[in-house]
């Protein structure tokens, strides 16, 4: 916000199957080439930034991603070339403010092979229950599942379908997939 140019800093980052900032053997950080990693942003404004992507012969089918970070930097910042010169030593601490972008390329037909473990009820963070399910993507191919939980009566009469969020889940990752229990 405000009246003056914002200074932004582009990076690149690989984000494994379970978060971390890690390289991993599905990373396309080094196919993906940005046309610059810093940038002035007038206030008020947008700014298109191409990048290429790269992808090397013989790659296996799939799903491969990384991260692209976009970080606003303060004209007090250490990293601003805007203010610190390069050679001037400044020391402080501040609060970061930073995005990041997913760069996914899907290579060939690839598939998603979900597979679902570990069933149990949880309170939900706003109170209440919920149906926690851990699921797992064993396949090549990135997935977007959505859980979803039919409750039948003792006749075999469907009474309702609760449906949870839609997550995005990477190949070789697991993480829990709720169902809010609203209703019953």
């Amino acid at each position: 916000g405000g009246d003056q140019a914002t200074e932004i800093k582009l990076t690149q980052d690989n984000s494994a199957p379970n978060g971390d900032h890690q390289n991993h053997a599905r990373s396309n950080r080094a196919w993906v080439h940005l046309s610059q990693d810093r940038l002035l942003l007038p206030p008020h404004t947008t700014q298109k930034v191409p990048y290429t992507v790269a992808v090397p012969n013989g790659v296996p089918t799939g799903t491969y991603w990384s991260l692209l970070g976009v970080e606003p930097l303060l004209g007090e910042s250490a990293e601003s070339q805007m203010i610190n010169p390069p050679g001037k030593v400044v020391f402080g601490v501040k609060q970061k403010i930073r995005y990041e972008i997913n760069v996914m390329t899907h290579l060939g037909a690839g598939q998603s092979k979900i597979t679902f473990s570990h069933p149990k009820l949880t309170t939900a963070p706003r109170g209440g229950k919920q149906l926690q399910v851990m699921l797992a993507n064993e396949g090549n191919r990135h997935a977007r599942p959505t859980l979803s939980l039919e409750v039948f009566d003792s006749r075999g009469q469907r009474i309702k379908t609760l449906t949870g969020a839609k997550r995005g889940l990477y190949p070789d990752a697991n993480k829990p997939f709720t169902v809010p229990l609203v209703g019953l």
